[in-house]
């Protein structure tokens, strides 16, 4: 019977150090094939590649737990890095990950320059691509008199005018007021580069004046 049971246990042992071998050699199969050291970064209009690519490298050095690698295809910290990526670059609007061929493709979206003119302020960043779609382009974006937002808009032969609004107005009551005024008798089918200003401060009572 001991004789039998010790035979019982070492073919437990080695079942156990058999299983115990062939989990580790999984585990370095695995590491080995989903491991991801090749990327390439693609973006639009930047001259960040190398802040990013940097960034890329920090996030995708070490592993999880001193085990998995986080340069695996599978479980990279692409939130990690997006935000990173946004955080100490904040002209950067967006970041998006694709792999193919087992290359991880970075690709970043810039913010326009008119953004930063608005402070990063969405509402008038809106109201300025509003303005570019009916073909008035702005050249300058100033806070005056706190809280007053004024943009200037490239006129005829350098003769510009602007449009004048409180800081913090929405950008949809911002078009829906400024259509209106557009729609008005006195505007309506009017040269717009004849005017000195439209002022939109005062809620719904929108107040222009020409230049001569």
């Amino acid at each position: 019977m001991r004789v039998k049971s010790k035979v019982r246990e070492r073919r437990r042992i080695a079942g156990a150090l058999l299983l115990s071998l062939f989990i580790i050699t999984i585990f370095f199969a695995l590491n080995f094939f989903l491991r991801n050291d090749d990327y390439l970064i693609t973006q639009v209009e930047t001259g960040n590649y190398s802040e990013i690519k940097n960034i890329v490298d920090q996030q995708l050095a070490g592993s999880y737990l001193g085990i998995f690698p986080k340069a695996n295809k599978f479980v990279y910290p692409k939130e990690r890095i997006k935000n990173k990526i946004k955080t100490e670059l904040p002209n950067i609007k967006d970041v998006t990950f694709s792999l193919k061929n087992d290359e991880l493709k970075v690709e970043v979206i810039e913010y326009p320059e008119q953004y930063f003119w608005c402070q990063k302020d969405d509402n008038c960043y809106a109201f300025l691509s509003f303005l570019e779609n009916k073909g008035l382009i702005a050249n300058e974006v100033n806070y005056v008199d706190s809280p007053d937002v004024k943009i200037s808009i490239d006129g005829d032969a350098g003769a510009n005018w602007y449009i004048i609004y409180e800081a913090g107005e929405n950008a949809d009551n911002l078009i829906k007021n400024f259509s209106a005024i557009l729609l008005a008798d006195t505007l309506k089918d009017k040269n717009l580069n004849d005017l000195e200003y439209i002022d939109m401060r005062f809620g719904n009572k929108i107040y222009y004046k020409w230049s001569h």
